[in-house]
């Protein structure tokens, strides 16, 4: 059972309230060569049943987060989710931190998955 509630997590994204939060991170999608639009549309593409599993702290530039996985089949092409399980797939890891302006969700990790 996920951590966070995924339509609070996508209510953030929806509002430009989401940030790469770790370096790791960072260099993840700059390798992949998504833009911030992409990754807008594939988070709020996830689905309760993409949720993987929760992870226990994790450091980012907020702090430490209890962070939930999910793994996203996305047809890059087409800008959309696959529901047939075709496509690459992404395994992105997220939680929701503070900052100075409020709460944000903050995406720990994305990759392909492996």
């Amino acid at each position: 059972m996920a951590i966070h509630s995924l339509a609070a997590v996508q209510a953030l994204v929806r509002a430009d309230k989401f940030a790469l939060a770790t370096q790791r991170c960072r260099s993840q999608v700059q390798s992949l060569g998504l833009t911030r639009v992409s990754l807008i549309r594939m988070l709020l593409s996830l689905t309760a049943a993409d949720h993987q599993k929760e992870f226990g702290p994790a450091e980012t530039d907020y702090g430490e987060i209890h962070a939930d996985a999910y793994l996203l089949h996305y047809d890059e092409d087409e800008q959309r989710r696959c529901r047939a399980g075709t496509g690459l797939g992404y395994y992105v890891k997220f939680g929701i931190a503070k900052n100075h302006a409020g709460k944000l969700c903050a995406v720990a990790s994305f990759h392909l998955s492996s």
